[in-house]
């Protein structure tokens, strides 16, 4: 690797987009995702042990230099947790343990993202290095996503259905543009049917469809929807329980036929003789975050298409993270989760108050996720994202045709962004006929519609 001098230092600084840092009395700063970026472009020009990171740019990010001194800050974070995984990486553990000492000083899980991210990524690495030592962990430091027993479980569906926490997330752009566009996409789909039955992998509260119903409910008096059927596949019957009590009050206030049904099994154990599906029936299936978790058993996640196949959906929506963190090596994966859930962080700190129950149950979730994706390998890691074109991969293998969204739902996404000016930094860009849905310069989901190719 290059030593850092001024020539190639300037390199990377005239190469960086910079914004004003309004917040910290002017100078100029990053996005959280682009202070970890940033970082990583100056330990390439470092040697290996990087004695002189820190003394090198508090001198060249100093108050004459332009820089807010809060990006100073954020910066230095961002070098001492990048170098403390490079050290996890070579089992340096010793000197990766003094850098996550420096770490936990200045991050905080109560401070600004910046220092967010940095603490729940020391966290992670202190649990990986206590692991591969043979050192005990505290059980709700080791305790990964898919092991978290039924209770949690329950009292994450009581938060997901507070009003308070409905309403918030009308404040959380992304997560409203992930209910929008589907629901206008299904809508499409079902054109004129008078019975429709919807599969949702992952309804959680179930307030994603409530403008699909909305739709129905005011659908010309011509053509009247008969009956909408929602059935809700997953492994907790309380939390799918109070996910449809909630929708099935919601449609008795607007007068729609209506009923609720629950499929209580695991992903991987799905078979299609446990749908109650009429002849008459247009049939749409969500998969929202879901077929992530069969990555690491490419197997049954080809099981799990073969499935729905035989339901005959008139489309499959697909929400998938657009990363990749489904690489074997450890740096590697490391690094792309960095950059994705600092981002996630930037989004959360503009878009929910800071004490918002939405907002502490999103960022558990995180922590969730960054302690699998460090600490978990084989079969215990189903934090295993993969970009779009994979999944267009498998599908087309699998005999799944993708589809457009429609200009309608397009439509939907942009007046969303329109709405608030805290939504100027969500970003919309399509991939062929996929929508990708991010954070400034951060992407975050995918959103895709498939058909069966008729044989």
């Amino acid at each position: 690797m290059k030593r850092l001098t001024e020539e190639n230092l300037n390199k990377v600084i005239s190469e960086t987009e910079w914004s004003p840092d309004d917040d910290a009395g002017g100078g100029h700063t990053l996005s959280t995702a682009g202070v970890m970026k940033f970082a990583r472009e100056l330990l390439l020009h470092f040697k290996s042990r990087k004695p002189e990171v820190l003394s090198e740019v508090s001198s060249r990010f100093g108050p004459e230099s332009g820089f807010s001194p809060r990006f100073r800050e954020d910066l230095e974070l961002g070098l001492l947790i990048q170098a403390a995984a490079e050290k996890v990486a070579k089992q340096d553990y010793v000197y990766a343990r003094k850098l996550l000492q420096k770490c936990d000083e200045s991050g905080s899980k109560d401070g600004n993202p910046v220092q967010r991210v940095v603490y729940h990524f020391s966290q992670a690495l202190q649990v990986k290095i206590d692991r591969e030592l043979g050192i005990s962990v505290p059980n709700d430091m080791a305790e990964s996503h898919h092991q978290r027993k039924l209770p949690v479980d329950v009292k994450q569906a009581k938060h997901l259905l507070q009003p308070e926490l409905i309403q918030s997330q009308q404040n959380h752009a992304l997560r409203l543009e992930n209910h929008m566009v589907p629901c206008q996409v299904a809508l499409d789909s079902v054109g004129s049917a008078k019975k429709v039955h919807l599969i949702d992998f992952g309804i959680e509260n179930g307030s994603v469809w409530t403008p699909l119903m909305q739709s129905f409910a005011t659908r010309e008096e011509s053509n009247p929807l008969e009956s909408l059927t929602i059935t809700a596949v997953g492994g907790c019957r309380e939390m799918l329980g109070m996910a449809g009590k909630w929708l099935s009050a919601f449609a008795a206030t607007i007068d729609l036929p209506f009923s609720f049904k629950i499929v209580l099994s695991e992903l991987k154990d799905i078979k299609d003789d446990v749908f109650e599906i009429q002849v008459d029936e247009a049939v749409v299936v969500c998969f929202r975050w879901r077929l992530l978790t069969l990555l690491a058993q490419p197997n049954q996640l080809t099981s799990v298409m073969e499935v729905i196949k035989k339901l005959n959906p008139c489309v499959v929506l697909v929400n998938e993270m657009e990363a990749s963190l489904n690489s074997p090596v450890f740096l590697e994966r490391f690094r792309e989760a960095l950059f994705l859930f600092s981002g996630m962080f930037d989004c959360v700190n503009t878009c929910i108050g800071q004490d918002i129950a939405c907002r502490k149950m999103i960022e558990e979730e995180i922590h969730w996720a960054i302690l699998n994706v460090v600490t978990a390998e084989g079969a215990e890691r189903i934090h295993r994202y993969e970009k779009i074109g994979f999944w267009r991969g498998l599908f087309s293998r699998l005999g799944w045709v993708e589809t457009e969204l429609g200009s309608s739902a397009l439509s939907q996404a942009e007046l969303l962004l329109k709405r608030s000016s805290q939504f100027r930094f969500c970003t919309m860009k399509m991939d062929g006929k996929c929508l990708i849905l991010g954070w400034k310069e951060t992407p975050f989901h995918s959103v895709s519609a498939w058909k069966f190719q008729e044989e």
